[in-house]
């Protein structure tokens, strides 16, 4: 990631000659949620290894659902993002089950809380660019 990126600044900052007076006023922090986010990816294997990511349809083209699994295929992470920033969003959650088929654990890892879903699992609701991470082995 950039310098900067964290921070939401509009000028690229040089990694060697930057000063902390070059630095702008930032626009947001990130920095708590990237450090959760790398927290994460070293916890897990599958989010180290260059595995077969393949696209899952979610019922709603507003929802990009993709599925990343360990190169020997015990360790499956599905990712589920809200690509619309304005409206929340709803899925289909039954037509996604089948990615868990064979799984002996499943857990929501994601760094900002968890899904929200309906008591029946049929569906779940995602904010504006919200993300969900879901880890099976």
């Amino acid at each position: 990631m950039p310098l900067g990126f964290e921070y939401g600044f509009h000028h690229r900052l040089d990694v060697v000659e930057t000063r902390p007076e070059d630095w702008e006023n930032p626009q947001w922090d990130l920095r708590d949620f990237v450090t959760a986010v790398n927290r994460l990816k070293v916890s897990r294997r599958v989010f180290n290894e260059e595995g077969p990511i393949e696209s899952v349809d979610s019922g709603n083209p507003k929802i990009c659902a993709l599925l990343k699994w360990s190169h020997d295929r015990s360790e499956r992470a599905f990712l589920i993002l809200n690509t619309d920033q304005r409206q929340t969003q709803t899925c289909q959650l039954a037509r996604m089950g089948h990615v868990f088929t064979g799984t002996t654990k499943v857990e929501d890892v994601s760094p900002e809380g968890r899904l929200q879903y309906a008591p029946d699992f049929q569906f779940a609701s995602l904010k504006p660019s919200e993300v969900h991470v879901i880890y099976a082995r």
